[in-house]
């Protein structure tokens, strides 16, 4: 379970994040017992949090066509 460079969690963590969010969007109206499995796997770490934190900020990104897309300062 390597950390990606720079980030306080694990690649693991990153999937799982990714995963629990997929999970929780995916349903209209999430079951209360996937909502209790969700926070209690957010609970049990800092990383996961955080992880998860990133997943969100880079979907909201993804959502305007902000990911991947040079700007002049990349220049």
């Amino acid at each position: 379970m390597s950390a990606m460079a720079g980030t306080p969690y694990s690649d693991l963590q990153r999937r799982e994040a990714a995963e629990w969010f997929v999970i929780i969007r995916a349903e209209d109206a999430p079951e209360a017992a996937t909502l209790q499995a969700w926070l209690r796997w957010l609970e049990a770490s800092e990383g996961n949090r955080l992880a998860f934190e990133d997943v969100c900020a880079f979907t909201r990104l993804a959502q305007f066509g902000l990911v991947g897309r040079r700007t002049p300062a990349d220049d």
